[in-house]
Parts: C-alpha cells; sequence; structure tokens
C-alpha cells in the first residue's frame, strides 16, 4: 500500500529582514538594551540582590494569590473585585436532561458553522476562480513574532 502524500499549502513569504539601523525603534530599544547590560555589569552586587528579591517577592505572591483565591477572599492587596456565577449548558443538559433542562432556563439552538478547506481555496485563488479583489474582503495574513521579553519589576 503506498504512502499518502501529504497536501501542502504554498508558504506565504515572511516580511523581509532589515538590520537594526533601518528601523529608528529597533534602534532604540538596543541602544536601551546595552545600557541596562552595562548597569548590571558595572553593579553586581546590587543586581545580584536586587535578583534575589525578584525571586522572594515572586514566590511570596504567587502563594499569597493561590490562598486567596482558593479561600475567595479579599486579603492585603489581594482584591476580589468580582464574582459571577457561571453555567455550563452542555453540562446542565447532561445533567438534568431535555425536558428539565428547557423547563429551567435552557434553549437548544442549531448553529451554522462556515468551514475552510484551505487547499482548495488556494486552488481557486490560483486558478482565478476566486477574482484578487475579493481577497480583500476575507482573506487576512497572521504573523508570528519571536521577540524580547519585558522587563517586569
Amino acid at each position: 500500500m503506498a504512502a499518502k502524500k501529504k497536501k501542502t499549502t504554498p508558504a506565504v513569504e515572511n516580511g523581509a529582514r532589515l538590520p537594526a539601523e533601518a528601523i529608528p525603534e529597533v534602534s532604540a530599544y538596543l541602544d536601551v538594551q546595552e545600557q541596562l547590560m552595562a548597569l548590571r555589569v558595572d553593579n553586581p552586587d546590587v543586581f545580584r540582590q536586587f535578583d534575589d528579591l525578584v525571586e522572594q517577592h515572586n514566590t511570596a505572591l504567587e502563594a499569597a494569590e493561590k490562598v486567596v483565591r482558593l479561600k475567595g477572599i479579599s486579603c492585603g492587596p489581594f482584591d476580589n473585585y468580582s464574582t459571577k456565577i457561571n453555567n455550563d449548558a452542555d453540562k446542565m443538559y447532561e445533567e438534568l436532561g431535555e425536558e428539565l433542562f428547557l423547563q429551567c432556563g435552557g434553549s437548544v439552538s442549531k448553529k451554522t458553522v462556515y468551514a475552510v478547506d484551505k487547499n482548495r481555496v488556494e486552488a481557486a485563488i490560483a486558478s482565478g476562480k476566486i477574482p484578487q479583489e475579493c481577497l480583500a474582503e476575507f482573506q487576512t495574513t497572521a504573523r508570528t513574532y519571536h521577540i524580547p521579553k519585558k522587563i517586569i519589576l
């Protein structure tokens, strides 16, 4: 039995790779990053102590948050500012059965869901079956980036 050939969608090109100097905001970011690293190198004792305190702070924060959430309370800077009850309609239907579910505020509705076979759409575009001028109405490009992490104090 022959292996099935995997269908592939034509790749969309990623944006151009420019040097950092070409974009003023990227260049400014790299300048600030360099200043931060120099400050860290020039003050190793201060930053070692700072790093230790940040780690202790974050550990204590996570532990305190876990407890106040578990207890459902407000305490100190941890403010339970909103509480709501959600009813899972699917589970309620399963638990009560259709008749009681409907009597107690449930409803059943049908929903149309449209789906697209990406390979067939690409083929239809390539063949001209879908006019180029229509693409702006329903086709978008999503880009995913690896970016430096923010510094959070």
